[in-house]
């Protein structure tokens, strides 16, 4: 049995909480928040105990693991803590604000001789991971664009997405999800530009950024700044010069109310009717979960979503945040 601690009681704090529930071989442990309240509620309701400071989750030593479910801004300082106190490490995405902050946080695991993954959800969500493997297996032929969005209003659950100091603003917490996809199929580009707009906050919260590999050209749309009423947006779009993969996602509120989304997931080739290709029906973070548990159960290291994966998808965000800034393309390779 792997015994994880949560740290952090909020909406993501709660969605992890689930599927750590759910997955075979994982048992809920403690459940940490400054807000006692929300520790008590999210632990009560899975029979965990209750901590109100992050030093004694680090510290119990019936722990094998921490789900670090915090703010952005705190994500290193909770890494690092933790690694020196022996635990694994599950952190939510974006890993951090600067790269500076994941070379602390890859020195500190790598010192202290522990597995950490990045909850980049996206990388198990079953519709994604289906094109991928379509692209892989060469059904899609030669990929010639790849275009993805992710829309919405302001987050609801808390405040401090809504300053960049703390988020990152959409560039880092909201397009980190379709950047982190588009690396996992095509690599780092070698050119990013990006045009957009700021919110109030100073936040660049609706952006389009484009990535340019040799000949083909992929881009990520992402906003935070839909009208209220707007549902909870996203899709992709992988054409090859054989077939193209296309999914849409849409549900009223935020990604809270995925069970009831309208989906479709549709393979096209020429000549042949349009087809439903098959995927798991697995929810994605339990997925993740299931995953990060596996490898800590059968002693490897994890291959998906590594901290040093997300330190280079840090910097293809960060890239388009100065082309943003300065108003021509950055060059990354």
């Amino acid at each position: 049995m792997i015994r994880l601690g949560l740290l952090g009681a909020g909406f993501i704090g709660a969605t992890h909480a689930a599927a750590i529930q759910a997955v075979e071989g994982a048992e809920l442990t403690v459940v940490a928040d400054a807000n006692r309240e929300a520790a008590d509620r999210l632990a009560g309701q899975y029979g965990a105990r209750a901590y109100y400071e992050a030093e004694r989750l680090y510290e119990d030593e019936a722990l094998d693991a921490v789900t670090i479910c915090l703010p952005t801004y705190l994500h290193c300082e909770a890494v690092v803590a933790a690694a020196e106190r022996g635990k694994h490490i599950l952190c939510e995405k974006p890993v951090a604000l600067a790269v500076s902050e994941v070379d602390q946080m890859i020195d500190a695991v790598e010192s202290a001789g522990v597995k950490a993954m990045v909850a980049q959800c996206v990388r198990f969500w079953p519709q994604y991971a289906a094109a991928k493997q379509l692209l892989d297996d060469g059904v899609l032929g030669r990929p010639l664009m790849a275009t993805t969005s992710r829309l919405a209003g302001p987050p609801g659950w808390s405040s401090w997405f809504l300053n960049p100091k703390l988020s990152g603003g959409a560039i880092l917490d909201l397009a980190i999800h379709d950047l982190d996809y588009l690396f996992t199929l095509f690599g780092v580009p070698e050119r990013v530009f990006a045009v957009g707009t700021a919110s109030g906050t100073g936040a660049w919260d609706d952006v389009l950024t484009t990535l340019r590999y040799g000949q083909m050209g992929a881009s990520a749309r992402a906003g935070y700044l839909m009208p209220d009423g707007w549902p909870f947006t996203t899709s992709f779009r992988i054409l090859g010069d054989e077939a193209c993969v296309e999914y849409r996602f849409r549900v009223g509120g935020q990604i809270d109310n995925r069970a009831a989304a309208q989906t479709e997931f549709t393979l096209f080739r020429s000549g042949q009717d349009p087809e439903q290709p098959a995927c798991s029906t697995q929810d994605p973070y339990e997925a993740e979960v299931e995953y990060f548990v596996d490898c800590l159960r059968q002693g490897r290291e994890p291959e998906i979503a590594t901290l040093k994966e997300a330190r280079t998808v840090l910097r293809i965000a960060l890239a388009a945040r100065e082309s943003l800034e300065t108003g021509g393309p950055v060059d990354l390779l």
